[in-house]
């Protein structure tokens, strides 16, 4: 661990060479291309330079950190509500199967139950005669 005081944040590239020579030159091409001095190419050059600088910059990246999050968590609840429809629809197949088979039973059982009473029915003759 060294001696040194933690830099503030932002300030981590403040004392890097190649950041303040990429400066210095982005801004002599710029100025120098605005006045004729140097051709149109450099101040080019110095405006990719700059737009690069700042898409790297820490409250660029911050956005679009929070811009993907927001991505991210909009996705998972899309994602949420689609397994939730999902497992409605299997539980409703689930149990519409289910009732089909109860149906099926009490149709059945329905059956048995007529037939039984048919069958009690016949045993007893009728008299087609009472009291005479």
């Amino acid at each position: 661990m060294s001696g040194a005081a933690p830099m503030e944040p932002g300030f981590e590239n403040q004392f890097d060479l190649s950041h303040w020579t990429g400066h210095i030159i982005s801004l002599f091409a710029l100025t120098g291309s605005l006045f004729g001095v140097i051709p149109a190419i450099a101040g080019v050059a110095a405006l990719i330079w700059y737009v690069i600088q700042i898409v790297e910059s820490r409250t660029v990246q911050e956005w679009v950190h929070r811009r993907n999050a927001r991505k991210i968590v909009k996705l998972q609840a899309e994602l949420a509500a689609l397994e939730l429809r999902n497992a409605a629809r299997a539980a409703r197949q689930e149990l519409s199967a289910s009732a089909e088979v109860a149906a099926q039973d009490i149709r059945s059982a329905a059956k048995i139950a007529v037939a039984d009473l048919k069958s009690s029915q016949q045993t007893k003759p009728l008299d087609p005669w009472p009291g005479v």
